[in-house]
């Protein structure tokens, strides 16, 4: 057998080659890249308050990136995922957070222990500004493969969830895509919701 000797290549061909390699090379550290990007990322938290004898605050603390990937484009690498989100301007990035308050007004489910769902109502969501601005935050992290020194600030959303029964004990869920979830209520231990335990339940004291 006679051994390939590089040196020998035609010039062309071997410029070639290693272009070839810069742009495998290239692809596998977005891989590692997105890999670090996605498992790094804090979960997502809610904490659940008593607001008053029917009412409870629920407040959303969730990562922009993570959130708008899994409910947005789940299918979509990151790399095109960042270059997609961060070349929208205003108007059309407000189409999406439109989309994507939606779908967790929808899927955002209290209950009672027999099941009957708590109302939400006033949700308060961020402008399209703060989310565009640590979408471009992330991106810079993601590039540089600085995703382990930590992440910009996550976005806070509002809501209310009421009954029209003194709440003692209820059951909630979210939308899985979401999964794991960090859940903090009030006088209970905290919660971490997954695929594989997609709902809880947490105990409220009376108010007198």
């Amino acid at each position: 057998l006679t051994r390939l000797d590089n040196s020998a290549m035609c010039p062309l061909i071997y410029r070639e080659a290693m272009k070839i390699s810069a742009k495998c090379l290239l692809s596998f550290c977005l891989a590692l890249w997105a890999t670090t990007s996605l498992a790094d990322i804090t979960n997502n938290k809610i904490v659940i308050t008593k607001l008053n004898k029917k009412c409870l605050n629920v407040d959303f603390s969730l990562s922009p990136v993570f959130t708008i990937h899994q409910i947005l484009t789940p299918q979509m690498a990151w790399d095109n995922f960042f270059t997609h989100y961060t070349k929208l301007d205003e108007v059309a990035f407000k189409k999406e957070i439109t989309k994507l308050s939606s779908a967790l007004k929808t899927s955002s489910r209290i209950t009672d222990l027999v099941g009957k769902p708590f109302i939400f109502a006033n949700w308060k969501w961020p402008e399209a500004q703060p989310w565009m601005k640590t979408l471009k935050e992330e991106q810079i992290l993601f590039i540089t493969g600085a995703n382990s020194q930590g992440h910009a600030k996550p976005i806070e959303v509002h809501a209310q969830a009421c009954s029209n029964q003194t709440i003692n004990t209820i059951q909630f869920a979210f939308d899985p895509r979401l999964y794991p979830i960090d859940i903090v209520a009030t006088d209970n231990n905290p919660i971490v919701l997954t695929k594989e335990a997609p709902f809880a339940t947490a105990e409220f004291l009376l108010i007198q």
